[in-house]
């Protein structure tokens, strides 16, 4: 791969010097920043390496699965798309026009999809990108310019330069047992209509997920926070609904960083029991509103103390099962509905 135009552009973003290590790698270094190691993909290479990748077939046919996305981008948009930086909807789909949705033509989306199956998915993590930073179980966004998790590293630094994203979803992700026998992996018999509408579902909440990171939701945020708002967010487009929540009740359906999810998702019921309107929570956390994020931390200092709020805004946690239990015993000792809920849900 070359890196015709990229050095320059990092460069800009970041204020460094760089080098190339390899075909993927760019190294900083910076008496600021300590050592960073940046991530570089191609969507061209990437889109082309996935086409090749399509070899089996799926358990919804590819009509199904465009008629997924462009419900993904639709419902998305039409939901937040109002509190999304309107220079960056127009990099991602020109000439959109957010009163007129339904008249936009996705094809000029500069967002390619590809829904695999199991099989592909695997197989194209376990031999195109072995070893680096693709997280996902259920799906990945690329490309962008990410820090690479190397133990050196000082620095974590998340950088996009990218004219072009990629989405990648796995078709049939933690789909639950009780609704599909499995038998050495494959599946023994025909889905029942209940069957493909969980697969619908779970991969539709996937692609929404997925579509919010490109939209730059919470890039500022500590990574577990940003995921949990992230999937917050997703399950909200995903259910038509907004403002409170019914993830706990939600057993059957996937829910990506769980712990993650369930702990901003009693933090922000509790704003809106509080009296956080909803427009606020959400130009907090889908426009990066200062102000709005000031008042959301000043609410949880004055609800649970500074040194607590302080703990959840920066997200200082161990890991993400005890950032739940702590968000959990911080509410259930408040006379509020979410806290006598989470007294019940505790038991």
């Amino acid at each position: 791969m070359k890196f015709e135009g990229v050095e320059k552009e990092v460069f800009e973003k970041t204020g460094l010097e760089a080098k190339p290590i390899n075909d993927h790698l760019l190294y900083f270094e910076s008496e600021d920043r300590g050592e960073v190691i940046i991530e570089v993909d191609s969507a061209s290479m990437l889109e082309e390496d996935l086409t090749q990748m399509e070899k089996h077939a799926g358990f919804l046919d590819k009509d199904k699965h465009a008629q997924l996305v462009l419900e993904s981008f639709r419902d998305t948009l039409k939901m937040l798309g109002g509190f999304i930086p309107q220079d960056k909807l127009q990099r991602l789909f020109p000439g959109l026009e957010l009163a007129d949705l339904d008249s936009y033509d996705f094809s000029l989306a500069k967002i390619k999809v590809f829904v695999l199956s199991n099989e592909d998915y695997d197989f194209f993590r376990a031999t195109q990108y072995p070893g680096r930073d693709i997280e996902g179980e259920g799906g990945f966004t690329r490309p962008t310019v990410s820090s690479y998790p190397g133990s050196f590293v000082k620095t974590e630094m998340q950088v996009d330069v990218s004219e072009k994203k990629v989405i990648v979803v796995r078709e049939l992700w933690d789909t639950p047992r009780e609704l599909i026998e499995k038998e050495g992996g494959k599946l023994p018999r025909s889905l029942t209509s209940e069957e493909q509408a969980l697969i619908a579902r779970n991969i539709k909440a996937t692609l929404i997920h997925e579509f919010l990171h490109d939209l730059d939701v919470s890039t500022d945020l500590p990574k577990p926070f940003k995921e949990g708002v992230t999937e917050w967010y997703a399950q909200q487009v995903a259910n038509g609904i907004q403002g409170g929540d019914s993830l706990f009740e939600n057993r059957g359906v996937v829910v990506g960083y769980k712990n993650e999810t369930e702990g901003v998702s009693i933090i922000m019921n509790t704003l809106i029991e509080g009296g956080i309107t909803q427009e606020t929570i959400d130009r907090a956390f889908l426009s990066a509103d200062s102000e709005s994020r000031k008042s959301i931390a000043d609410f949880l200092a004055n609800r649970y103390g500074d040194e607590q709020a302080d703990k959840i805004m920066n997200w200082r946690f161990e890991s993400s099962r005890k950032s739940l239990r702590y968000i959990i015993e911080l509410e259930s000792k408040k006379d509020s509905d979410i806290g006598r809920f989470l007294r019940t849900y505790k038991s």
